[in-house]
């Protein structure tokens, strides 16, 4: 079994675009500086925020509330090395949100903090990003102070600028500048290696009262250059606590060049250019760069670009209104024999113009031995973005042989973007699991997943693909067949599930107003049900219809259906509540509340007579999918659908402690080729060893063209699952191998994507 980061963390027809809404980051978010528009917070709340850095002290500051704002047991860590922080005892514990100062540091040492959840009994779960400080006296900065008396060691005697604030630092050969509230003017300046600053301190600079959002500190930009430029040095810097505005002036608010760095609690809005711009120069060296708690707003350019040999950490950051993408890596470079971490983690990107976020990876000019990369993506919503899809990425070392990518997307929402909810362009060796998806009113495709020749395979599970005006899921081009287990396809325009070149699968899945439902799909254990009227989940909509402009103020539809004045809906999957308040003349439809964001094409969602337009996908007793699952043999029933997935959350979003996976990376002989009769098949899991104990007839069945099963041998080669023909082989025609749940990890982990495994034997 190859180790993965499972194991480590685990057809635009036109565009309307209004004036956008605020959502998702409201009043009490406890990000810095608001913006033009908002995203949807899909996930608990949790995480480090800020640690500032003083006389021998670090205040921490963090997030620890669930969807509901109960407070979650936390416990806060402390050491020298971010590698073995949580393998001792916590320095604190608590509940909710909060902060406290760890004293007592030794001045010049950086020192490393992370969050965990408390489960109980020495037991601890990391979450968020790991933050670090290093205590020095600060040297302290306002604006306005009076120059004369300036020696920058009292508040009383502050620099009037932060640029005198920054060569002393550089001058001791390290510090920390403490930037006051208030306005500071063209600012274009350089930052070193292990000078770090910080806003966001009242009058008397009191550290028990710093708040960021009560004394905000604002820098603003000086034409036509960047406001900060980090210089070379390996041991990196931070910005905490500050307001970067361009002003329209500033070219970018930090450029950063082989050097890492920490950027919390920032708001960068309005630059002429990128926002940010974190780049790596070197390809054989990587460095590590940490994004937390960042509001990238409203930039003419990218709001944050990053390139290179970078391991990229972002975590609970809203990216809006930008030029360009809201993220783009492009391209991220896995070094020879190295590992690349991408981790993006309960943020928000929406209404960019370009993509939300957009991923490349490649391989370094002159490759040699091999190398990969690590993606997960948690907990984040990507709504109303432009170009491809709200989120794209690109493997780019399809011609380099000894890369690969490992992918995990999971309690994710992608809605009402102008083309493609998700794209995955899987163009070499690569494992992939998208896990509670929500895909719903894009203009494009839900999900959709391209390849060239190298195969792989993918794995969707407890889904959901709803109002897509293309397909709810498609994968096409090349040799990657995606296996969809406990998801849901309904009202998606051009059909449900369609697989174009390679035969993919489909079980425990529900079909619903959907036309052209399956494709090149195999499906098993899938049920259909085209009935409005019948019952099938506690709430969702009962019809689905295409929007394809804005005429005036009516929207128009490709049919009315049966929609009438005083009908409950709603556009764009937005989750407000509308009224129709007219019909007519032809295919307009007037609505109450209008929209103050919304793309097009899109659909509208038709709900029951004063129902809510919150879906609810949990399945009603006694309906076509109680109990219709795949199971094992002699096991209980289970729903078919997204909720009845082994573990299964709300699909769309990510609880605080999510279960952790283990998954089928991947089959040989591949399912795109033919089988022999006599060939053994083998399976390839992720997320822990393969428990032989737990692989029995019962949990690994297979079936014959016409469904007879037929009896196999099992056995364990390395860490790897073999599947023996019957005696006489295996028969000519289709082969549905069955992988169900109770399969398991030593140690724990337990199955958590039943599917089945479609093959054809010459």
């Amino acid at each position: 079994m190859r180790r993965s980061f499972f194991e480590r963390l685990l057809i635009a027809v036109g565009t309307v675009s209004l004036v956008a809404c605020t959502g998702g980051f409201g009043s009490g978010d406890g990000l810095p500086g608001g913006g033009t528009s908002g995203g949807t917070v899909v996930s608990a709340d949790l995480g480090l925020v800020s640690a500032i850095a003083g006389d021998g002290v670090v205040r921490l500051d963090w997030k620890a509330s669930d969807f509901d704002a109960a407070p979650l047991a936390i416990a806060v860590f402390q050491g020298l090395d971010s590698a073995t922080l949580f393998a001792g005892a916590p320095l604190a514990s608590a509940s909710g949100d909060g902060s406290l100062v760890a004293s007592g540091l030794v001045n010049g040492t950086k020192y490393f903090f992370g969050l965990a959840l408390d489960s109980g009994g020495g037991s601890y779960e990391p979450v968020g990003a790991i933050v670090w400080g290093r205590p020095n006296p600060p040297i302290y900065v306002q604006a306005g102070a009076d120059p004369a008396v300036a020696d920058g060691l009292t508040p009383a005697t502050a620099f009037p600028d932060p640029f005198t604030g920054i060569l002393t630092a550089l001058a001791a050969g390290a510090g920390n500048v403490w930037l006051g509230s208030g306005e500071y003017v063209d600012v274009a300046l350089p930052l070193y290696s292990r000078v770090d600053l910080y806003g966001g301190f009242g009058p008397d600079f009191s550290l028990a009262d710093r708040d960021p959002t009560v004394f905000p500190t604002r820098l603003h930009g000086k034409s036509p250059i960047n406001m900060f430029t980090l210089i070379d040095g390996n041991t990196g810097s931070v910005l905490d606590g500050l307001e970067l505005l361009g002003d329209a002036k500033g070219v970018i608010a930090l450029e950063s060049h082989d050097t890492p760095c920490q950027l919390r609690s920032l708001v960068v809005r309005g630059l002429k250019g990128r926002g940010l711009k974190i780049i790596s120069t070197v390809e054989t060296l990587a460095f590590d760069a940490t994004v937390v708690n960042c509001v990238v707003d409203a930039n003419g350019a990218d709001g944050l670009f990053v390139q290179g040999a970078v391991n990229l950490t972002v975590e609970r950051s809203r990216f809006t209104s930008n030029g360009q993408e809201g993220l783009e890596c492009g391209s991220l470079i896995a070094p020879d024999g190295e590992r690349i971490r991408l981790a993006i983690g309960r943020s928000q990107f929406a209404d960019n113009a370009f993509e939300g976020l957009k991923v490349n990876l490649r391989a370094p000019t002159v490759p040699f031995v091999g190398g990969a990369f690590d993606v997960a993506i948690d907990g984040s919503s990507f709504e109303r973005n432009r170009q491809k899809a709200g989120l794209l990425l690109d493997i780019d070392f399809n011609l380099v042989a000894g890369w690969s990518l490992d992918l995990v997307l999971r309690g994710c929402l992608a809605r009402n973007n102008e083309n493609d909810g998700v794209q995955l362009q899987l163009d070499s060796t690569s494992t992939t699991l998208v896990h509670g998806l929500v895909a719903s009113a894009n203009g494009g495709d839900g999900l959709q997943v391209s390849s060239q020749s190298t195969p792989s395979q993918a794995i969707v599970a407890a889904s959901v693909f709803s109002g897509n005006r293309g397909y709810g899921l498609l994968t096409e081009n090349g040799n990657v067949p995606v296996h969809a287990s406990h998801s849901i396809f309904a009202g998606n325009s051009l059909g449900g599930f369609a697989s174009t070149t390679v035969e993919s699968s489909a079980t425990s899945s529900i079909v619903t107003l959907q036309t052209n439902a399956f494709s090149g799909v195999r499906t098993h254990f899938v049920v259909q049900e085209p009935d409005p009227d019948a019952p099938l989940f506690v709430r969702a909509p009962r019809e689905y219809r295409a929007v394809d402009g804005l005429s005036g103020s009516k929207w128009v539809l490709d049919d009315l259906g049966g929609l009438t004045p005083g009908d409950r809906v709603e556009l764009g999957d937005d989750s407000v509540a509308r009224s129709v308040t007219g019909v007519g003349p032809g295919t307009l439809v007037g609505v109450d509340p209008q929209p103050t964001a919304l793309l097009v094409p899109t659909s509208l969602f038709v709900f029951a007579a004063g129902a809510s337009v919150a879906e609810d996908f949990q399945v009603v007793a006694n309906s076509v999918a109680s109990g219709a699952a795949m199971v094992p043999l002699g096991a209980p029933p289970v729903d078919a659908g997204a909720l009845g997935a082994p573990g299964a959350r709300t699909p769309g979003m990510l609880a605080a402690s999510p279960p952790a996976f283990f998954v089928l990376a991947r089959s040989t002989p591949r399912i795109d080729q033919a089988i022999d009769p006599s060939q053994p098949l083998l399976l390839e899991f992720l997320g822990g060893t393969l428990d032989p104990s737990t692989a029995d007839a019962t949990r690994v069945r297979a079936l014959d063209g016409g469904g007879q099963e037929l009896a196999i041998v099992l056995s364990t080669v390395g860490e790897d699952l073999q599947i023996a023909p019957p005696g006489g082989g295996w028969p000519v025609g289709g082969l549905t191998i069955e992988v169900h749940a109770g399969l398991g990890a030593v140690g724990g982990g337990a199955f958590a994507t039943p599917l089945v495994l479609p093959y054809t034997v010459l």
